[in-house]
């Protein structure tokens, strides 16, 4: 949820610091997937 309102801010002129933003912002959408599966998990093998 935190990462989203920065992609509009990230519209940069320099394309070199909107690619960063953009890189973060995957990073952050990556990552937040990937502990809803471990909880996922954690919820299947530990009941």
């Amino acid at each position: 949820m935190g990462f989203e309102p920065m992609v509009t801010r990230c519209t940069h002129k320099h394309s070199m610091v909107a690619q960063l933003c953009f890189e973060l912002n995957a990073i952050s959408q990556i990552s937040r997937k990937m502990s809803h599966f471990a909880y996922f998990v954690v919820d299947i093998v530990y009941p």
